[in-house]
């Protein structure tokens, strides 16, 4: 007993890991405790997972922790080319201004040669319409004014557009193939294709250009004609090819390219025609992280 208390007295002066069992053999080295390797999460002993940035370049190579990573913002303008055989087709002008912003997120194989895309954006497409062909017949019981009191008399007014106006948010999937850069600081390129929908609205602002009246008296007092606008919900698809070169930058890629897209709208705003199809030629620029 008085040994035991020695050592224990001994241990709490000196601070070391000695054995307060007096039976324990003082000579015996400590095994170290031994649990395997520590692999990070996802990781394997046949493929653990490395952050070297210095051989494999932002972002590291292997699938995405997320679907936002890694990521693309993008901007793209340019023109549009109606290519339907519709009465608005014909109507619209032959070439109309678009302009499109959004995100890309990006799913590599292992090589990293190629991707599956997937986006959402946001879009907008101005057309400037041709006068003069009627696009529109409505119609309505105006107020004409009889003895400087409102009469309502039946109406037919004919409209034909002078601007066409559509808003709509995208959505797409494609596949991307990567080219060249087999150094890190390299200039790359791609080639691509995706299939998408977009969904928003159409608008056409319009112009009276006729309006017959039932029932209307030489003496009565007719209202000014006014101009109007209409409008209606717009869904769409689209086919489109694009290639992009990229410039390396410290952890981000510079981009830019172009766009060739073919895509059909739907909606209803002129009698007998359900929308417009159309060509679009755009650049594109951004920053893929």
């Amino acid at each position: 007993m008085k040994r035991a208390w020695f050592w224990v007295c001994l241990v709490a002066f000196l601070g070391r890991d000695l054995p307060v069992n007096a039976d324990d053999d003082l000579d015996e080295e400590p095994v170290p405790m031994h649990v395997g390797p520590v692999f990070p999460l996802a990781a394997s002993p046949d493929r653990p997972l490395t952050l070297n940035l210095e051989e494999h370049g932002f972002p590291p190579p292997g699938p995405p922790i997320s679907l936002f990573s890694p990521f693309e913002v993008f901007a793209r303008t340019g023109s549009s080319f109606s290519s339907g055989s519709g009465p608005l087709d014909r109507g619209l002008r032959s070439m109309g201004v678009g302009v499109e912003g959004g995100a890309r997120s990006f799913f590599y194989n292992p090589s990293r040669s190629a991707a599956w895309t997937a986006e959402v954006g946001i879009e907008y497409l101005y057309n400037n319409v041709r006068g003069g062909d009627v696009f529109l017949t409505r119609g309505a019981f105006i107020n004409v004014f009889r003895f400087q009191q409102p009469t309502p008399l039946r109406s037919v007014s004919e409209y034909t557009f002078r601007e066409l106006h559509r808003t709509s948010a995208r959505l797409a999937l494609g596949r991307e193939w990567y080219f060249g850069g087999d150094t890190p600081d390299g200039l790359r390129y791609s080639f691509g294709c995706d299939v998408g929908g977009r969904w928003g609205r159409a608008h056409a602002k319009m112009v009276t250009v006729n309006r017959e009246i039932e029932g209307l008296f030489n003496f009565d007092v007719v209202p000014d004609l006014q101009d109007g606008h209409t409008g209606d919900v717009l869904k769409g698809v689209f086919l489109a090819g694009h290639t992009q070169w990229f410039v390396p930058c410290d952890g981000y890629d510079i981009v830019f390219g172009g766009r060739f897209e073919w895509g059909k709208d739907f909606f209803v705003v002129a009698d007998r025609d359900d929308g417009v199809s159309q060509f679009k030629i755009m650049f594109t620029a951004g920053l893929r992280y």
